[in-house]
């Protein structure tokens, strides 16, 4: 169905420039951390790609370790999924089924309402404009 060409994986890239140029082209926003003995991300954070992705108005696909992948569905800008078997269905879905206008529409408005520069600046007055 075309995925394998239509998908590409880069790995690490350091240069923001660089990534900035690629969310620009990309269509959906995929995020799959693996929990091993060694390596657990959901213990540390929650996905920082999520709030990325929503700011280049991105559908997003997560595997649901994160506490933003609730935000993710609760929000109708993404799904989560489980196996390689189910990220294929929600690609398909979302390239073909015609969901990613509205997906791409949610996660613009999500990214808008919870962007780190609006809770910056309200960091910023509260702080600033306190009597410490």
């Amino acid at each position: 169905k075309f995925l394998k060409k239509n998908i590409i994986f880069l790995g690490l890239i350091k240069n923001e420039k660089q990534i900035t140029k690629l969310l620009n082209k990309s269509k959906i926003g995929i995020t799959s951390y693996k929990i091993t003995n060694k390596h657990n991300y959901y213990d540390y954070s929650d996905s920082l790609k999520i709030r990325q992705y929503a700011e280049f108005a991105l559908p997003v696909l997560t595997e649901g370790y994160t506490p933003l992948a609730q935000e993710v569905v609760k929000n109708k800008f993404g799904f989560v999924f489980k196996n390689s078997k189910i990220l294929s269905k929600r690609i398909e879905e979302i390239i073909f089924k015609n969901k990613f206008n509205s997906l791409s529409k949610n996660s613009k408005l999500w990214g808008l309402r919870n962007s780190d520069k609006k809770y910056l600046k309200k960091f910023k007055k509260k702080f600033f404009n306190s009597n410490i």
